[in-house]
This record gives C-alpha cells, structure tokens and sequence, in this order.
C-alpha cells in the first residue's frame, strides 16, 4: 500500500477500527455477527481491502460505516 492510500485509510481509522476487528471476527474466526447489517459492512470493507482502498470505494463506503457505528 502506497503513502497516499494509508493517508487515506489512517483519516477513517475511526471508522475502520472496529470494522476491521468485525471483519477479522467473520472471515477468520467464523463468527457469526447476529447483526446481518455489520455482517454486510464487513464484506464491504473485505472488499475495500482488496481494492486497495481507492478514493471512490472509500467514498462510498464511509457513510453506510457512520449509520452502522451510530446504532
């Protein structure tokens, strides 16, 4: 990952952090989240992972993340 994606991913690491810890739950340790809604944000940010987090994806993914941490 170059400078300016990890610029980019340490801006939402508000919102990344506890995604991520949702994500690694889900894919490594097969645990199943009850809330589907988290469990659909977690296959997006698996996905903004393998797409290296472009600008566009991070975009769009940051406001679905906010309603997600605010329930």
């Amino acid at each position: 990952m170059d400078n300016y994606h990890y610029s980019r991913l340490t801006q939402y690491h508000f919102l990344f952090l506890p995604m991520m810890l949702l994500h690694y739950q889900t894919r490594y340790l097969g645990v199943v989240h009850p809330d589907t809604h988290l469990l659909k944000l977690s296959l997006y940010l698996d996905l903004a992972i393998q797409m290296r987090m472009n600008d566009v994806f991070l975009h769009n993914l940051e406001l679905p993340l906010q309603i997600a941490l605010l329930k």
